[in-house]
């Protein structure tokens, strides 16, 4: 279960890390005295503060940028470019929670890595400590050494 429990934590990272990149810029923009207008009236627009997969790709690799707008096709590029408006923590999010998705379903089911925590396992029927199993006879286990 431990396992279960790392691997739920690394699988949030990205979306983490997101979130920690969000707080930075915000708190670079805008300052920990002052808060945007859009916060302080509770506006629909304070989703804006979040940094989207595109700017994040422009602001830190400009060069990748430029190389995969020139190398990819112009039909490619707009399913791309409609991708980098996803905001950066959601995509985390999302990330996330697919494996969430994933790793319910399995304890439901009480399947791998569940499997130990009282579900079923299964085997395949033949003992493998047979040296500590009492034999087939009635008797009492007798020492063999000398």
């Amino acid at each position: 279960m431990q396992g279960v429990r790392l691997f739920m934590f690394v699988v949030a990272i990205p979306a983490l890390v997101a979130l920690g990149h969000d707080i930075y810029l915000f708190v670079v923009n805008y300052g920990l005295d002052s808060l945007p207008d859009s916060l302080i009236a509770n506006e629909k627009g304070a989703g804006t503060h979040f940094a989207s997969l595109g700017f994040i790709w422009t602001e830190y690799a400009p060069e990748s940028y430029a190389f995969v707008v020139r190398s990819v096709a112009p039909e490619s590029w707009a399913i791309i470019d409609s991708l980098l408006t996803i905001k950066a923590f959601v995509a985390g999010l999302l990330f996330a929670g697919f494996f969430y998705f994933i790793l319910g379903i399995l304890r439901v089911l009480h399947l791998w890595p569940f499997a130990e925590s009282g579900g079923r396992v299964y085997s395949s029927g033949r003992a493998t400590d047979s040296g500590f199993k009492k034999s087939r006879s009635s008797g009492q286990l007798k020492y063999k050494r000398k």
